[in-house]
Formats: C-alpha cells, structure tokens, sequence
C-alpha cells in the first residue's frame, strides 16, 4: 500500500471536516433558527411617544398566538416555541414533525392548538408533550379554525370538521355547502345566487334572517369573521370591515377603508386592526368609527416588495396588545390599556 496516497487521503478528510464545520457554525451564526431579539423602540402615537418593545424574528414563523399571560407563541418549521413578551426569553420549544405547515395557533383549554393543512394538535400548556394530533385530509385546500366552547370547528376546503378539543376525536365531518361561520346558535351562510347573506337556524331546517350585504370573503387568514359575543366582524372583498348581529341580521354599519391585518378584538368590546398607511386604528363599535391610536414607519411599503403579499396580524389580551409585521419580521408589543382608552 502506499502510504503517502493514504496520508493525503487523510488530510484532504481533515480539510473537508474543517470546511465543513467552519460553514455549519456560520450557519448557526447568521442563519439561527427561530431566534428572537428584544429590542426597545418608542411607537410613535398621535397624543405622544409610548415606549414599546419590538421582538426581530431571523425567520418567517408559521403562525403567532398571544395568550393571556403575555406570553407569544411562534411555529418555526416544527418548532413550537413560548417567548416571555417581558423578556424576549423562551419559556420552553417543543419539536414535532406534526407542526410543519401550522399556520393557526389557538390558545385554550389549557391546551395550545396547532393547525395546518393536513392536521390539528393539541399541546400541552407547559409544552412538554404532544396531547394529540387529529388527521384532517392530505392539504391543498384553503383552511381556517375556530374555537366553539369544546369543539374545535374547522374549516376545511368544502367541508367543515367539528374536533373534541379534549380528546381530538373527529364528532362530525360534513359538506360547507356555503357555510360563512357558525356556532351552537346560528349557521351564516353566502347565496352566492341572490347575492345574499343568510341566517339559519342551528337545525337548518328554516331562514331567521336574510340581508343583502354584498358576498363577504372568508379567506385568507385575515378576512376570517370574527366573534365578538352577539356580533360577528366580518370582511368585504375590498378589505373593509362590517359589523352584524348575528341573531337578527341587522348590519350595524360598514367600513370602505382598506385594512391590511385581521381583527383584533379582546372582552374590552375595543378592535384594532392596522390601517392601509401602517398605522394601528381603534374601531368603535357602536358607530364604526375610526381613531388612529399610532403609527408605523415606514408608512408605506418598499417599492421592490409593493407586489408581495403580506400578512399583518394583530393580537390583543386584557394586558398586551401585539402587532405582527410579515415582511419585516417584526413583532411590536405594549400595554393594551393605553389604547382602549385612547379617544
């Protein structure tokens, strides 16, 4: 055997391990998975400057939930992580291939739910273990969840799937058939037909009410209606905001103003969403109107991501107030009190 072909065999290996190496530590440097940076940043508001804190994300997560401990929760992947808002620290990660894809996160029943489009899960409040995962079909199909009580609703493709939030056990799987929303009361669907929204009772077995509110859109993520006790907000096609009553029908009024962010609305019976110019609106409810609370910056976006689709996404507790920005991957938070109360 030849002994020098051997040895340089051996340090081509070395070099190409140390390459290697050098090039996975860089990764972990620059690329760090799901890493969070708290950073403090004033919020400009137009009665004065609010310190708030902003959380940098290093990747784009699957789906965000703030729950009622000021605590945020990231998907990275299947990666599950709980990030104390007070200090930026995670609390505890909980890997499980069953989160890839999740796109929603629910937080109840002392539970933290993970859907994607191929499945829900249950975890653990402390993280430590996967309670269970339901199968819901094989994905390419739009989706949402809702939480009714102990049933997990989801709205999948044409069919709705009604999930026992304890065991994960499938209780009924069914056509859409034009199904908008629904609870244990009422079942809200669109006539595309008449152009028409119209009530049904539970049973569906007869019409409560009909109203010609153009068709609504329930798709993406930041249309989804939204429950506020014995009122639903609800998204038209232009990205403007309706409030209705979902036992009578009536619409209270409508919005034409175009909203980039979902609904955020907490018990206080206050909204928020983040207005076309960037700015963080408080809706009221009995009239509809409009207070800009804060604002953004910049207020519009960079023209070489003006053609991208983004999601902002607000989220609100009795104490905290979150702001999610898609295309900057930064998540602003601060003391919800302060705006509610904002005139």
């Amino acid at each position: 055997m030849n002994n020098n072909f051997v040895s340089s065999n051996y340090k081509i290996v070395l070099v190409s391990v140390t390459v290697m190496c050098l090039l996975f530590l860089v990764v972990l440097i620059f690329f760090p998975s799901g890493k969070v940076d708290r950073i403090s940043r004033n919020y400009e508001s137009n009665n004065n400057s609010t310190s708030f804190s902003k959380i940098l994300l290093s990747e784009r997560p699957g789906g965000l939930a703030l729950d009622g401990s000021d605590a945020l929760y990231f998907v990275f992947n299947w990666e599950l992580r709980k990030v104390d808002l007070g200090t930026g620290m995670e609390i505890w990660t909980i890997s499980d291939r069953s989160f890839w894809g999740a796109n929603f996160i629910f937080v109840e029943n002392e539970k933290v739910y993970l859907l994607s489009s191929t499945q829900l899960s249950a975890v653990s409040s402390n993280g430590k273990e996967v309670v269970w995962t339901t199968r819901l079909g094989n994905g390419h199909v739009d989706f949402s969840g809702q939480i009714d009580g102990p049933i997990i609703r989801v709205y999948y493709g044409n069919q709705v799937i009604e999930i026992d939030a304890g065991s994960g056990a499938i209780l009924r799987d069914y056509q859409r058939e034009n199904i908008l929303w629904k609870d244990n009361q009422i079942e809200i669907k669109k006539n595309i037909d008449i152009k028409k929204l119209q009530g049904y009772s539970y049973d569906k077995k007869k019409i409560i009410w009909e109203t010609p509110l153009e068709i609504v859109v329930d798709s993406p993520y930041y249309y989804q209606p939204v429950d506020a006790g014995d009122v639903l907000f609800l998204r038209t096609p232009e990205a403007g905001l309706c409030l209705l009553q979902k036992i009578t029908g009536d619409v209270f009024w409508c919005q034409n103003e175009m909203y980039l962010s979902n609904v955020g609305y907490n018990d206080d019976k206050v909204a928020f969403l983040v207005a076309s110019d960037f700015s963080l609106v408080r809706v009221d409810l009995l009239t509809g109107g409009i207070y800009t609370v804060g604002s953004f910056f910049p207020n519009e976006l960079p023209s070489e991501i003006k053609n991208n689709i983004y999601i902002y996404q607000v989220m609100i507790n009795k104490n905290i107030i979150s702001i999610y920005f898609e295309d900057s991957l930064e998540v602003f938070w601060g003391a919800a009190l302060g705006f509610v109360n904002t005139p």
